[in-house]
């Protein structure tokens, strides 16, 4: 069964009490739980979510089951990034035939909007189901720094997406998270939530983390430098001391 394994993600404080009975992984707030896909059709994906009884009967580890659901997820759910802009024109070209008059003008100026808007990528999978698992892929995140050359910002936008917007230092957290709570509010089903907060991750360091808890590391960073410069600065030229010796001949 491990090579029909992948990873679904999930907000910890909504599941607590199912994560009590199943083997899982945390990443901040957000956690990972193991599944099986059973079957596809034209309904969505059928699955079944690995327990700890499973795992005993299985007789493997967590830690096999999660080395083993990472290898096979980017094959059983493919991972797919694209931008938000191509996202919403490709809806517009589905959908276009099926709109009223003033559908079609609402989805035109949807359309503007996004292309005024700062460059959202989104990342799913080729199913667009339980895609905001990608962002964990192995290498995943390394790589998409290396694409967009810069650290990033990670937007929950449900269990089936994440939104990456490349942080460029002009990008406001705290505006951000606003923002996702407003589209967790009014535009997300209870049961497709992730949570309201807003993730960062360091190209430098590898580090996967709340954007508040990177704003307070990059704090302490620039602190312990501007102390060690000072301490440098403080301290005078030590030059070797040498003794004169009278000499008597």
């Amino acid at each position: 069964m491990k090579d029909k394994l992948f990873i679904r993600v999930s907000s910890a404080e909504a599941n607590k009490e199912v994560l009590e009975i199943v083997p899982h992984q945390l990443k901040e707030d957000l956690a990972i739980t193991y599944h099986v896909a059973v079957g596809k059709n034209q309904d969505g994906l059928s699955s079944m979510l690995i327990t700890n009884e499973m795992m005993k009967e299985y007789g493997v580890t967590q830690e096999q089951i999660h080395e083993d659901a990472m290898k096979s997820s980017p094959r059983v759910m493919v991972p797919e990034v694209s931008s938000i802009g191509v996202l919403i024109d490709e809806i517009y070209q589905k959908n276009i035939l099926m709109l009223t008059p003033d559908e079609r003008e609402m989805l035109l100026e949807t359309l503007q909007e996004s292309s005024e808007m700062p460059t959202f990528f989104v990342v799913t999978n080729t199913e667009r189901i339980d895609g905001a698992g990608v962002i964990f892929y192995p290498e995943f995140m390394d790589n998409m720094g290396e694409l967009l050359g810069n650290d990033f910002f990670i937007l929950p936008s449900s269990i089936h997406q994440m939104l990456i917007l490349p942080d460029d230092g002009q990008v406001d957290a705290e505006m951000l998270r606003d923002m996702v709570k407003e589209v967790n509010a009014t535009q997300v089903a209870p049961a497709e939530r992730l949570t309201n907060d807003v993730y960062h991750f360091d190209t430098k360091d590898h580090v996967f983390e709340k954007a508040d808890r990177f704003t307070e590391r990059q704090k302490e960073k620039e602190a312990q430098a501007a102390k060690t410069e000072k301490v440098g600065k403080e301290q005078p030229d030590q030059k070797p001391k040498t003794k004169k010796h009278d000499m008597e001949l």
